[in-house]
């Protein structure tokens, strides 16, 4: 698409009917990137970000829980292999930080939270032109994604006197999902191409001067989640040695799960790049319905449900997660 544009320049500016296109081959920058036909390319991407991170539980159409806070680091990493249109891949982001935890029970300042998500991706990249003569990529995706949350709230919690309250647990949740994507990105100009004159560097496009941009938008589509509560640490039984004669962690664990469909997940994003560095904010979100309930007789721990008979049935609230932040990426 490229080699056929500056073809036809050269045509135009010269009058010339038979000059030729040249060779000009590319490499998939974080910005505007052209399929190449029957030839395998590689490319990836690394980035950090700064975000806003809101949890929140729904009980009855009220807030239960909420968790509010900024992550304090995290980074992603994305690989991609084309060949013509077709493009294989891998994506990973990790994010640890720390929160702030409210509920009825208490508040807790600094709860500790740890995402990773790692990805498969499968797409199909074709090009046009825009309304000005500009190369467009539009890439459909799909693929299979994971992703592994936890949250530490062993902390105590604070009432309203101020003074610390029973702790809380720790906290695992897993979602297997199926993302559903569809990427655009562009070139708004090119400037002076760089001074690299060897022929490896001139027929890769990553060492153009080019102002690019690219939109995303993802819909995750739940697969299967699972909610692993450690409802042994309000207790104190935090392993076998700890836990009292007779008394399990199992005993004390509650496992909520999820069917497909009883969730999804979208995430957008937009960046500008200058050649292989982009900027751009994005946004991610995930709503989940109520798990599956999980009955257990807790009647010898009074310590952690009000009740000295019978069993009681566990569930994994709704829940909504929003992330808001600002992304820099460096391809490579």
């Amino acid at each position: 698409m490229i080699a056929g544009m500056v073809a036809a320049l050269t045509l135009s500016l010269s009058d010339s009917h038979s000059a030729e296109p040249a060779d000009n081959g590319q490499g998939d920058i974080v910005g505007y990137s052209e399929p190449q036909a029957n030839r395998v390319s590689f490319s990836g991407n690394m980035a950090i970000f700064a975000n806003n991170y809101h949890y929140k539980e729904v009980v009855n159409n009220a807030n239960f829980v909420e968790h509010s806070g900024k992550f304090s680091g995290g980074g992603e990493f994305n690989w991609r292999m084309d060949y013509g249109i077709l493009s294989l891949g891998t994506d990973l982001s990790f994010k640890v930080g720390k929160v702030r935890y409210s509920s009825a029970s208490g508040v807790s300042p600094d709860e500790t939270y740890q995402i990773i998500e790692p990805r498969a991706i499968v797409g199909i990249k074709t090009s046009f032109d825009d309304w000005n003569n500009n190369p467009i990529t539009l890439n459909p995706y799909t693929g299979f994604g994971y992703r592994y949350y936890y949250n530490d709230a062993r902390s105590p919690l604070y009432s309203g006197s101020k003074r610390p309250n029973i702790g809380g647990y720790r906290r695992e949740t897993e979602y297997w999902y199926l993302p559903l994507g569809l990427s655009l990105d562009g070139e708004v100009m090119r400037l002076t191409p760089s001074t690299k004159t060897d022929q490896k560097h001139d027929t890769n496009e990553f060492w153009q001067n080019r102002i690019t941009w690219k939109f995303n938008f993802e819909y995750d589509l739940l697969l299967s989640a699972l909610n692993r509560s450690y409802l042994g640490d309000i207790y104190g039984c935090y392993s076998a040695s700890s836990c009292p004669a007779g008394v399990s962690i199992a005993d004390l664990t509650i496992d909520n799960r999820k069917d497909a469909g009883t969730g999804f997940g979208l995430k957008a994003s937009l960046e500008f790049g200058y050649n292989n560095i982009s900027f751009g904010p994005y946004y991610d979100y995930w709503e989940m319905s109520r798990y599956k309930g999980v009955s257990k007789d807790f009647s010898n721990y009074p310590e952690l449900v009000n009740q000295t008979t019978g069993s009681t049935t566990f569930y994994e609230p709704a829940n909504v997660t929003t992330e808001v932040g600002i992304r820099l990426r460096l391809g490579f």
